[in-house]
This record gives C-alpha cells, structure tokens and sequence, in this order.
C-alpha cells in the first residue's frame, strides 16, 4: 500500500481523501453495473449501485512514459483511460490480475476502461494515470479494534499460511485494503508473504489505512527442527575415551541429513557431580553428560542428550589378585579374600571405592552385601573414572572346612 506521504489524494486534499484500494475497485467491479456511454462529450463509464447511486469515470486518456503526452483521452468509443489504486503490486494480487496475461510485475495495480471493456492491470508507476479519490466518513482505530483469527507467541509448523483475520470494531465488520493492511515481516524487518517455511520469527501488523488510525501487531514463530531426532558427532552416547581426552569439534545433524550446528557453542556439558564443564577444552576421567539446547533464538524445539566416559583406567584387562573363581572357601576365608582384593592396572595399583567397587552376587539371591553360605559371583566393576569388569564366578563358600 501506499504511504499517506506518497498518495497524491491525501497530499493534495488532506488526510481523509485518499487513492482507493485495489479492493474498493474490485468491489465496484463486481457489485456495481457498468455502462459505457458518454457524459459531456466524453466516453466513459457510468457505474450505478444497487441502491441507484452513480459515479462517472471518463475515459481520460493516459501520459506515457516515452514522450509524456497525453493519448487517448477523447473522441470515439475506443477512447481509453487509467485510474491508479495504492495497492501496489505482489505476486499473489498479480497473480489474481494477470490471468497469465503479459503484464509488468512490478509496479501498481490500475483500473483500465477502454471501449466498453474493463478491467484491472498491473502498471509501472511511471505511467500517467487519473486517480479519483475517495473519502472515508469514518476512521476506525485499530488499536482499539477486536482482531480474530491470530494469537500472538503462538509456534507453527512449517509451512504456515496466515489464517482468516477478522477485524471488528463496534458491530462493524471492517475490510481489509480498504480499512486496514496486514503485513507480515521477518526478523529482519523485510516483508514476506505466506506460507511461511523459513525458520525464524515474524511480526504480523494489522495497520489502518484510508483514513482509520492505529495498528495492532503479533509474532508468530515457525518451529525449526526437534534436537531430539539429530545425531551428535564429536562424542558418541555411551563412548569411552582415554584420559586426558580433548573436546572435538561438535556437530548436529537432523534426521534429514541437514547440518544445523556444527563447532557448536550451543550444549552444556556437567561431570558426574553435575558441574558445569562445558568450556573446558580437556577432560580427565570422570562421567560426563553432554546436553546439546536450541539456543537463543533457534527456533528449535527440546533437546539431545548423550552421556560419554573419559577413564583412566582398564578394569577388564587389570590384574586382580586375592580371590580366585571355581574355588571354595569358608566363610572366614572368602570374608578375608575379599577383605584382601587387589587390582592393578600396569605397576599402578588401583583404590576401592575411587577406581572400582566390589559387588556380590548370590545364586538364587541376586545381588547382596555380605557372604554366607551358597555360591557366590564376585564382580569387580568400573567406576565414573574406569571402564570394564572382571568377574569371578563359581565361589563356594561354606560354615566350616
């Protein structure tokens, strides 16, 4: 739409005159009859409402842009004339005009009588054409207006057409183009049209237009991809690796194969005491849990988690010394062997409770915290800091010799 300060009827006859809309034309067009017959010795049209009122518009001709001179604007029935509307043109109102006709697609949308024929074009705003101004009785504001139809913050799913907008004030149903403009415009500031597919953020402003004031404005956001269907690269969930262990580059990819992050700043890593180690760039043994997050105006919805070890130490390939599997003990005995356990990864020899715990397990029992008699699995297991297991099974233990 044109601006107040570029409309030639507001300019020159003051702020409730202005050029109509290509809906006003629209709806003579389709609401009004139409005759062609001449007034004054000019041809033109006389269009007359249901209610029996008229306008004339005259057939006044058109200055083209090569020499400036006025053509057409009298004479025989042939004589052609061009009225502007402030409705410039877009590819979806051109696509509505054009019907595949050869048409300039950028420029303004125009009312074209000639020879008892009518209809609208799209024109280069060089051209000279008549405006005939309309007045509203009535300026609406906006601001203060009903809007249905839109619900700011709502998040849609790409692609997104704006729905149906309805714009009440009073019992007065308004109408787009003619009282009020809806423009969509992204996070940039750049206008768009729907449906809306890229990712992002977009403010919908419904503004008053011809007279009414004021404006009302919504954001809608169009979702981007679910974090928790992405594949991670970099750490993989579950993996070990040797201390000290460097973070690599972090990568998320979508389930569709589209990079979305990739040397990411955008993740949270805690060790097991679920501290906050994300900005170190070096990792001794421990448990960590990596959280990759949509970011600050991402678009992007939940989350992908993936829990990776860093260890120090092998307990599958460590030496333990103390106990033996398939053998059989008394109470006392297998109560000191185990008492006595230990493990060596190397010369290094490991501590309980820091590098790996002991577990019992008793057949028929499951799991237990202390021997009696039965038969026993001992399990000499990792830690946050260790991977691996070395179990012994078979154990007999017995209340006497």
């Amino acid at each position: 739409m044109l601006e107040a300060s570029d409309d030639a009827a507001t300019v020159s006859l003051g702020s409730n005159a202005f050029t109509p809309t290509m809906a006003q034309l629209k709806e003579l067009k389709d609401n009004c009859t139409w005759t062609w017959e001449t007034l004054n010795g000019w041809y033109g049209y006389k269009i007359t409402a249901s209610n029996g009122n008229s306008i004339f518009l005259p057939a006044a001709g058109v200055h083209y842009t090569t020499d400036g001179c006025l053509n057409n604007e009298k004479g025989d029935s042939d004589s052609f004339g061009g009225y502007w509307t402030s409705t410039l043109t877009t590819p979806t109102n051109f696509t509505q005009i054009s019907n595949g006709e050869q048409q300039p697609s950028v420029g303004a949308v125009s009312l074209e009588i000639e020879g008892n024929t009518n209809k609208l074009y799209s024109n280069e705003r060089m051209l000279g054409l008549t405006i005939r101004p309309v007045t509203s009785s009535t300026a609406y504001d906006i601001s203060a207006a009903t809007v249905t139809g839109i619900t700011t913050g709502k998040t849609e799913s790409s692609p997104y057409t704006l729905p149906t907008i309805t714009v009440t004030s009073g019992e007065k149903t308004l109408i787009e183009d003619i009282h009020y403009t809806v423009t969509i415009t992204n996070n940039s500031g750049a206008n768009v049209l729907t449906p809306l597919t890229t990712i992002g953020g977009y403010t919908v402003t419904i503004k008053g237009i011809n007279g009414c004031t004021g404006s009302k404005s919504y954001t809608v956001y169009i979702n981007g991809y679910d974090l928790s269907d992405a594949t991670i690269s970099g750490v993989e969930n579950g993996g070990t690796y040797a201390d000290p262990f460097t973070v690599p580059a972090i990568t998320v990819t979508t389930s569709d194969g589209e990079t979305l992050y990739e040397n990411i700043g955008d993740y949270v890593m805690t060790n097991s005491n679920g501290e906050d180690v994300t900005s170190n760039t070096t990792l001794n043994a421990d448990k960590y849990t990596l959280t990759i997050t949509p970011g600050t105006d991402s678009y992007n919805t939940n989350s992908k988690t993936v829990t990776f070890k860093v260890y120090n130490h092998d307990i599958s390939s460590a030496t333990v010394t103390g106990i033996e599997a398939n053998k059989s003990y008394t109470l006392e005995e297998a109560q000191e062997a185990v008492n006595n356990i230990v493990v060596k990864d190397g010369d290094t020899t490991l501590t309980k409770g820091t590098d790996y715990t002991i577990e019992l397990y008793k057949t028929g029992a499951g799991g237990v915290t202390t021997l009696s008699e039965g038969t026993f699995k001992i399990s000499i297991k990792c830690t946050n800091s260790t991977i691996g297991e070395k179990v012994f099974e078979n154990i007999t233990v017995t209340l006497s010799e």
